[in-house]
């Protein structure tokens, strides 16, 4: 097995920590950033152990945990010595400062040719790193490649949704317009991002899809019609995120259209009717969010579908235009219990209608 980096070590008279040297050529790092998700990272650093690639790195974000995530590490990277599986984790910790920042960190420490996300509660089919690595390999003119996402419960249950995205869907203009390209699945080419920016802090929980427009401005990306990744869906107490996601939708909106408003032009696209496409795209987000999250509010969502409308007139006349719609009024007329039944039947409708993916 490929030898990754020896543990972190502590300067005994600054008190910085040390990173040894690296002993191989790495061709991955792997970036996962955490917040107190000790609960699952074994789970999800377990998924990147088991890859069928090994010659990667394996960078750790601690963003101000409390949990014992460093204690765990630390008990992780001795037992790896001890049997001499070869990976530890290269570990670093930040006062809270937000995923992009966590990110960033990592991207900055990064030695690998491909650089690639990972959530803390999240995890990765075997052949993730292999397949991703191999279509990069085969097509150097290639920024990014991302694949699909597959939806499992807490529990780590898949659900039977799988969120799938077609080639067409990986244009500037398409990524403009709604992001169809899942953080966890993405493997970039770290070159990349010293022309296209890393990730906005301003642009929190959006932050993914503003890195991926300014990469599409300047790279091809592909996708890779398989699922690549699980998905935890964890209930959150943030019942009120989709408000404060709100203006962070238009201030990636606004930020990326003036970016790539000369490339539109070259393209010969009207920037004004993608705009409008985006922010239609971006209130029918957040209508779901509103009805989806711990707390829905039906009267809020029902606003935002009413704004999408306003900027799109046309999205009436697309499916997931009456999708909603039809999901708005369930979880008007419905109790919670038999809402969720209904939607979990529908998702499996959904599921088994879809061509087979690999998984």
């Amino acid at each position: 097995m490929i030898s990754s980096l020896m543990p972190s070590q502590v300067n005994p008279e600054s008190g910085e920590t040390m990173q040894p040297p690296i002993q191989v050529s790495i061709q991955v790092s792997i970036v996962i950033p955490t917040y107190n998700g000790l609960r699952f990272l074994p789970q999800t650093i377990a998924s990147v152990m088991a890859q069928t690639f090994q010659n990667f790195e394996l960078l750790l974000i601690d963003d101000g945990s409390s949990d014992g995530t460093a204690e765990w590490v630390a008990e992780f990277n001795q037992a790896q010595s001890i049997t001499r599986t070869g990976h530890q984790i290269r570990f670093f910790q930040q006062q809270r400062g937000g995923v992009s920042a966590a990110r960033n960190l990592g991207i900055q420490n990064a030695v690998g040719e491909f650089v690639v996300f990972l959530d803390a509660d999240d995890l990765w089919v075997p052949t993730k790193l292999a397949h991703q690595v191999d279509y990069l390999t085969q097509h150097p003119h290639v920024g990014l490649v991302h694949g699909w996402i597959a939806l499992m419960n807490e529990a780590g249950i898949l659900t039977g949704r799988v969120l799938s995205s077609r080639p067409e869907d990986s244009s500037l203009a398409r990524i403009l317009t709604k992001n169809s390209v899942a953080c966890q699945t993405v493997m970039v080419r770290r070159s990349c991002f010293d022309k296209a920016g890393v990730f906005d802090p301003k642009a929190d929980t959006v932050e993914d899809w503003d890195v991926w427009i300014r990469v599409a401005k300047f790279y091809p990306i592909a996708v890779l019609p398989e699922v690549l990744a699980h998905y935890r869906q964890v209930e959150t107490s943030l019942s009120r995120s989709h408000e404060r996601m709100a203006p962070i939708y238009e201030y990636v909106i606004e930020k990326n259209y003036a970016f790539c408003r000369d490339e539109l032009t070259r393209l010969g696209l009207d920037d004004r009717t993608l705009k409008a496409k985006s922010y239609a795209s971006a209130y029918q987000c957040l209508a779901w969010k509103a009805i989806q999250c711990k707390l829905p509010n039906v009267k809020q969502a029902y606003n935002y579908q009413s704004r999408a409308l306003n900027h799109c007139p046309k999205i009436i006349f697309t499916l997931e235009y009456w999708r909603l719609l039809v999901a708005i009024g369930l979880k008007t007329l419905l109790p919670p219990k038999r809402y969720q039944l209904l939607q979990s039947y529908f998702y499996g409708l959904r599921s088994r209608s879809k061509p087979n993916f690999k998984s």
